[in-house]
C-alpha cells in the first residue's frame, strides 16, 4: 500500500531550501567587496607650486566609495598617508587642484580611491613643477637715432616677490643675458615699467630681453630686435649730397653748403669779379669761393652773404633750413657753452691742419666745422683757416645778422654778429 507524504512536509522543506538560499547569497555577496578600481589622468597646468590631475573610478569594488583623489610625495608610490587631495565620496570622475607645491622638484603622483575594504591606486606619474621664476613680456617704441623706449611687464611674480628688473641689450648676441653692452637694472615691485634706452649707436640692429629676478634667480621675455634710426643724407638744387650728424637732439648737415642755386631754382648770382666791393649795395644776393679759390669749395663751402641766407626760396635742401641764433646757441650749450674755459669749440672742428691753422680739433660731436674765412664786403677774404663763421637766420639789427664763429686757436665759439653783406659759410639744420 503506497503512503503518500503530507503536504505540510514539502512546505517545510521549501522555507529551509530558501533560507539556506539567502543565507548562501548573503555570504558570497560579502566574499566578493574588494578595493575600488582607479585610474590616474596625468598632470597638466604644472606650475611653480601646483598642478591639476585627476582620476576615473573603474569599480567600487562592491561597496560605497568614501573617499577619492590624488595623494603624491617626493619619493616613489605615495599613498594615502602621504600628502592627499580629497575629492569626497562617490563613484565620479574626479579632478584635483594640488597646491603648495615646492619650486623646481620632482612629486610623484597617483589617484586612489577608499571603500569599506581599503584603498585601490591608479597609475603612478611623476612632474616636476616649474623653478618659481617670475614671468615678463616686453615691448618697445619710438626707435630713434639714438635711444628705443622699452615697456616690461611683470606678469607673474613667481615664488617670490620680485626684487630687480630692466633691459638687457646685445648688438652681437640674439639671447643678451645680464652684462652685456647695456645692464640697466631698475629695483622695482611694479607690474608695468617704462624706460628709455639712451646713448646707443645710430643705425645699428639691438637685440632687446627684459628681465626680472626674485629669491629663485633671474627670467627674461621675449627678444626684440630693433634697429635704430639712420642719420639722412640732403640733396641741394644742384644735385650735391651731404649727410648729417645727430648732436643732442638736432641733425646738422656734416659740410657746409655749396649750392649755387636757390631750391626753387633760381640761380644765386656772384659778383663780376671776386673782389667787387659790394658794401655801398643795399641787399646783396651774392656767393664766392672761399679763399678766392674754387678748389676750395668741395671741402669748404661757399661763402654767402646774409641776403641768401635769409631769402624765402630757402638756399637750402628740402627738409633742412638755415639754423636761427636760438639753435646755434642750443647747439653750442649742448657741448658746453661759449665761456672761456669750454672746449665746445674744439669738438666741433674738425682734427688735423688741413682745415684749419692750428691743430686743436677734436671732432667729438661729428659737426666737422672747418676754417672757410669769410669775404669782406669790401672784397678782401681774411683769416681763411683762421676761423669758421656761420650764418643763422637771425637779424641782430637792420645791418647785421647773428653768426657761430668757431676759431683755429682757441677751444671755444662765439655766437657774434657781422655785416650782412659778408660772406660766410652756411650749415643747415633738418627741419
Amino acid at each position: 500500500m503506497k503512503t503518500q507524504t503530507p503536504y505540510s512536509f514539502f512546505r517545510a522543506l521549501s522555507v529551509i531550501t530558501l533560507a539556506a538560499t539567502l543565507l548562501f547569497q548573503s555570504c558570497k555577496k560579502d566574499d566578493v567587496v574588494i578595493a575600488p578600481q582607479v585610474t590616474t589622468i596625468n598632470a597638466t597646468n604644472i606650475t611653480f607650486n601646483t598642478a591639476t590631475m585627476g582620476g576615473t573610478v573603474k569599480s567600487n569594488g562592491g561597496a560605497d566609495i568614501k573617499a577619492k583623489g590624488i595623494c603624491y610625495a617626493t619619493t616613489a608610490a605615495p599613498t594615502v598617508q602621504s600628502d592627499t587631495t580629497n575629492q569626497g565620496a562617490g563613484s565620479q570622475n574626479f579632478t584635483s587642484q594640488i597646491t603648495d607645491l615646492l619650486p623646481n622638484t620632482k612629486y610623484f603622483a597617483r589617484a586612489y580611491a577608499t571603500n569599506s575594504a581599503g584603498t585601490g591606486y591608479g597609475e603612478e606619474f611623476s612632474f616636476t613643477t616649474g623653478a618659481g621664476l617670475p614671468s615678463v613680456t616686453l615691448s618697445v617704441s619710438n626707435i630713434n637715432y639714438k635711444d628705443i623706449k622699452a615697456s616690461w611687464t611683470v606678469t607673474e611674480q613667481g615664488a617670490s616677490v620680485v626684487s630687480l628688473s630692466g633691459w638687457v641689450i646685445s648688438t652681437a648676441n640674439a639671447l643678451p643675458v645680464t652684462g652685456t653692452d647695456v645692464f640697466a637694472p631698475f629695483n622695482t615691485n611694479a607690474t608695468f615699467v617704462e624706460k628709455t634706452i639712451a646713448d646707443l649707436t645710430v643705425g645699428t640692429k639691438y637685440y632687446v630681453r627684459a628681465f626680472a629676478t626674485n629669491n629663485q634667480g633671474t627670467a627674461y621675455s621675449n627678444v626684440i630686435e630693433a634697429t635704430t634710426k639712420s642719420l639722412p643724407t640732403a640733396t641741394d638744387a644742384d644735385g650735391n649730397v651731404y649727410g648729417s650728424v645727430l648732436i643732442g637732439n638736432q641733425i646738422w648737415m656734416n659740410k657746409n653748403l655749396r649750392t649755387k642755386k636757390f631750391l626753387n631754382g633760381d640761380v644765386i648770382p656772384t659778383t663780376a669779379t671776386p673782389s667787387q666791393d659790394i658794401s655801398a649795395e643795399s641787399n646783396p644776393v651774392y656767393y664766392w669761393a672761399p679763399g678766392n679759390n674754387a678748389a676750395n669749395i668741395p671741402d669748404f663751402g661757399l661763402l654767402y652773404t646774409s641776403w641768401v641766407a635769409t631769402d624765402n626760396r630757402n638756399v637750402c635742401p628740402a627738409g633742412w633750413h638755415v639754423p636761427s641764433n636760438e639753435e646755434f646757441t642750443t647747439l653750442v650749450n649742448y657741448l658746453g657753452g661759449t665761456n672761456l674755459n669750454s672746449t665746445a669749440g674744439n669738438k666741433l672742428k674738425t682734427a688735423g691742419l688741413n682745415f684749419w691753422v692750428n691743430d686743436s680739433g677734436t671732432n667729438s660731436s661729428g659737426f666737422s666745422a672747418v676754417g672757410s674765412g669769410q669775404r669782406e664786403p669790401t672784397g678782401s677774404y681774411p683769416v681763411f683757416k683762421l676761423n669758421g663763421e656761420l650764418w643763422s637766420s637771425t637779424a641782430k639789427n637792420s645791418l647785421e645778422n647773428n653768426t657761430l664763429l668757431i676759431y683755429s686757436a682757441v677751444s671755444y665759439p662765439d655766437l657774434y654778429w657781422r655785416p650782412k653783406s659778408t660772406g660766410l659759410a652756411i650749415r643747415c639744420l633738418k627741419d
